[in-house]
Order: structure tokens, then C-alpha cells, then sequence
């Protein structure tokens, strides 16, 4: 599946590797079954639609996994996610969106030192955070928005006295989880 064409400037092989790297290391069971996918997919035999549908269904376990794969759909399409789904994982998406919206590099960079968290020798979460806190350091309001995400016991000090309870809740009322109205939507609630 080529990268989405909204977020193609941001995507690259070595993303989609690295995502489905993921999915082989969360779902090792079914992850046979979404190559499939990907391969009927890519040999005509069945439609994006299709694809979404599938897909949704193979990691609905995983919404966060979900909303990865939307980066990968053409421009338009997205899988949606149940109440449920969604509410697990809206302040996570949120902040993706956000840092998605930054300069290319650096959503490159944060997706490379998450995909580490996840990989097969996970780098942990407290190093997670370091790294995001050096890759952040310009930017108080995405650290503040990782922190909203973070354990407590995790969370990256915000320097120069900026009061970050502000910060973080400036950042969740400014960046809309959903902003995709013309997108056709696959229901991934079944």
C-alpha cells in the first residue's frame, strides 16, 4: 500500500516497515492474514473499501494500530473507530496529529524513536520520553501534550517556569481529533 497521499511527504518505506514490523510483533497470529490483505490489495483482487474493512477487523484490538494504518490509506479514506476505540486512545491521536503537523523530520524522527518503543527489543518508556524530551526541546507545547499521555512516573520536566497544566490543556482544546469531513469512512466497529 503506497503512503496516503495527505501525509506521502511525511511517510517512507522505511515507515511502513517499521509499522508493519509492529503489527507482526502485536498481532503475531493474524499478521499472515493482513499480508494477505496487503497482497490481494496490491494484485487488484479487492478495493481500498475492502482493505479498510478487513484491516479494521484483523487489529481491532489494537485502535492505535488502527489509526497508523489510516496514514497509509489513499487521501479520502480512513477507517473510524468505535466510541470505545476512539476514547482510548484520543489524547495519543491527538498529540500524533499535532507533531504530525510540525516540520516533516521531526514526525519522522518521533515515529522512529515510538516505533522503537514497540520493536521487538523495546527501547522503554523512560527512554522513550528522554528521547522525545530532546527531540521537543523548542517545543514546551508538545512536550506538555506528550506528558498528557505519559505515566506519571515518565513525564518530561518542562523547562523556563512554563506552567504546563496550561500548556497541556491549550494543546488538547486547539488540535481537533477529527478533522476529516470529506473522507469516506470505513466502519471499523464490526
Amino acid at each position: 500500500m503506497a503512503p496516503a497521499d495527505s501525509h506521502g511527504e511525511f511517510l517512507e518505506l522505511e515507515d511502513a516497515l517499521r509499522y508493519m514490523k509492529m503489527v507482526k510483533n502485536r498481532h503475531p497470529a493474524t499478521y499472515n492474514e493482513f499480508l494477505n490483505v496487503m497482497a490481494h490489495y496490491k494484485r487488484g483482487r479487492i478495493g481500498i473499501a475492502e482493505v479498510a474493512s478487513r484491516v479494521a477487523a484483523l487489529l481491532r484490538d489494537s485502535p492505535d494500530l488502527i489509526v497508523g494504518f489510516n496514514a497509509f490509506l489513499p487521501k479520502g479514506h480512513r477507517i473510524r473507530l468505535s466510541d470505545e476505540q476512539a476514547a482510548a486512545i484520543e489524547k495519543p491521536t491527538t498529540f500524533v496529529k499535532a507533531v504530525m503537523n510540525t516540520h516533516p523530520s521531526t514526525y519522522r524522527e518521533f515515529l522512529r524513536i515510538i516505533f522503537d518503543e514497540y520493536g521487538r527489543d523495546g527501547i522503554g518508556i523512560a527512554e522513550v520520553a528522554s528521547r522525545v524530551g530532546v527531540l521537543f526541546r523548542d517545543r514546551p507545547d508538545l512536550i506538555a501534550g506528550f506528558n498528557a499521555i505519559l505515566p506519571r512516573e515518565h513525564k518530561i520536566k518542562v523547562v523556563g517556569g512554563v506552567d504546563e497544566h496550561e500548556l497541556a490543556a491549550r494543546f488538547m482544546r486547539e488540535v481537533s481529533l477529527d478533522d476529516h469531513d470529506d473522507d469516506k469512512i470505513h466502519d471499523g466497529c464490526n
